[in-house]
């Protein structure tokens, strides 16, 4: 989509009629890598759609993995009246750059990260939702400071961590950039909980939501299956405040 001579991005306009039929949009953000943040983010997502119109957009270009973590195979991506229908499983509408690229790399970097994403969110057509999931890269690049920019007006941001202090060191410096930028909902600690990060979640003067344990066992099943599971009894403790928030 080409930006007219005006300097006016059209896509601008089409990003904030699609977000206007969202009412909620919450980003999950990490900054390192490996702590469970997209495995959070899309089974938050299966818990919501149990009860409210959910999405959730993979905004990893590198490694998309919502569609392997939600078990959403062999999806041939379709063309609707207002824009690209997202693909359903289990009630939830799924975005991810992986629906076109199917496990062909994606050799992006700079600005080409940022046009990724605002044609995604441009294009898309999810209709009336009240929570759009976006599951974040780790780190503060690129597609971080997009997202800061794209969902500034309406965006609410959790933070995940490791409950190691070289997790949580980098996540301190993502919550510092975003600060002021979007609602910060809060800290997950993920895979055991660590008193020290909880402490200094108090003096950055930042809600440390909860921690989840460590749950092996999710890892070799499908995400229908661990509806009863302990873990899945922590994931809706901790967000069913946020929820009704």
């Amino acid at each position: 989509m080409e930006i007219l001579e005006t300097g006016v991005d059209p896509r601008d306009s089409l990003i904030s009629a699609n977000l206007d039929r969202i009412k909620r949009v919450i980003i999950f953000a990490s900054g390192k890598g490996g702590v469970g943040k997209s495995t959070i983010s899309a089974h938050t997502a299966y818990i919501m759609s149990e009860r409210y119109k959910t999405g959730i957009l993979d905004l990893d270009l590198h490694g998309p993995s919502i569609p392997f973590i939600l078990s959403l195979r062999d999806y041939n991506v379709k063309e609707g009246e207002k824009g690209i229908l997202p693909a359903q499983v289990d009630g939830i509408k799924v975005m991810s750059l992986e629906l076109f690229m199917k496990g062909k790399g994606s050799p992006l970097r700079g600005n080409n990260k940022y046009e990724i994403i605002k044609e995604l969110i441009a294009i898309t057509d999810f209709g009336d939702l009240d929570y759009l999931l976006v599951d974040m890269p780790p780190g503060t690049g690129d597609e971080f400071l997009a997202v800061l920019e794209i969902f500034r007006k309406n965006g609410e941001i959790i933070f995940i961590t490791a409950p190691s202090m070289v997790s949580w060191q980098v996540t301190k410096r993502a919550i510092e950039i975003a600060r002021g930028k979007l609602i910060a909902r809060g800290v997950i600690i993920n895979m055991g909980r660590n008193e020290s990060i909880v402490e200094e979640c108090k003096v950055m003067r930042i809600r440390c939501i909860g921690s989840i344990d460590y749950y092996p066992y999710i890892v070799d099943r499908n995400v229908g299956e661990l509806k009863d599971t302990d873990y899945f009894r922590s994931l809706r403790e901790l967000f069913q405040p946020l929820i009704t928030h």
